[in-house]
């Protein structure tokens, strides 16, 4: 074979495998082509900044009105104010007056007019009970001179208050059941010295159990209330 021949077959054979490497060459770029991603809009590349928003509160729903209703509104008896209004001229006493009243000479202890109590629905007073017949004033005064009088006959000056000097004026309540006999015997007020209270209370007690009770007072029921006065001078008499 000439050496022009082998040059052809030669050239010809390289010029095939070059066509053949541009031929595949040419389809891999077209496939990554079609790989590759479009590229995004500018509106998608703007993704990464914040987006401005407000918030806008929504307006407030009003409540329908209630319906006016035709019936009026019901009113309260003004119990309270008539109540006072209606009231009866009794009245209550106070506590000084039954204060007074108990320390008084010659007057029982007696819990004073109290007002009639008010009905609870009609407000109307209600009578109050008949009150007890009084006491015979006479025969409470006679009562408390006996009860004086027996008291002396006991009588007694507490040896530690004639050391110390103490003095002072005991007031005791004498109770008297229906039956005639002193129920209670009580410190009605003190002298300010425990030790002469002491002693006045046993002085009533004996007095009480050896006075005679008056006839106008028996089967009643009532208290009197005596001084007991402790003095350091009439006791050396």
């Amino acid at each position: 074979m000439s050496f022009q021949s082998r040059f052809l077959r030669a050239t010809g054979r390289d010029s095939g495998g070059i066509r053949l490497t541009t031929a595949l060459s040419l389809s891999l770029a077209l496939h990554v082509l079609l790989l590759w991603p479009a590229p995004l809009p500018p509106l998608a590349r703007q993704g990464a900044q914040p987006l401005a928003a407000t918030l806008r509160a929504a307006p407030a729903e009003r409540a329908p009105l209630p319906a006016a209703s035709d019936t009026p509104a019901a009113k309260t008896p003004p119990l309270v104010r008539r109540a006072a209004t209606d009231m009866p001229a009794g009245r209550v006493a106070a506590p000084r007056e039954l204060a007074d009243a108990a320390e008084a000479p010659g007057r029982p202890l007696s819990p004073g007019p109290v007002a009639p109590a008010l009905g609870a629905a009609a407000g109307n007073a209600v009578a109050p009970p008949p009150a007890a017949g009084a006491l015979d004033a006479d025969g409470i005064r006679a009562y408390r001179i006996l009860l004086a009088r027996e008291a002396r006959t006991h009588r007694r000056y507490p040896p530690l208050a004639r050391e110390r000097g103490w003095t002072g004026t005991a007031e005791v309540s004498v109770d008297v059941s229906p039956e005639g006999r002193a129920r209670h015997v009580l410190l009605a007020r003190s002298s300010g010295h425990a030790v002469l209270d002491r002693e006045a209370v046993l002085m009533m007690s004996q007095a009480a159990a050896a006075a005679a009770l008056p006839d106008s007072l028996r089967g009643r029921e009532f208290a009197v209330r005596l001084p007991v006065v402790f003095d350091i001078a009439d006791a050396q008499q």
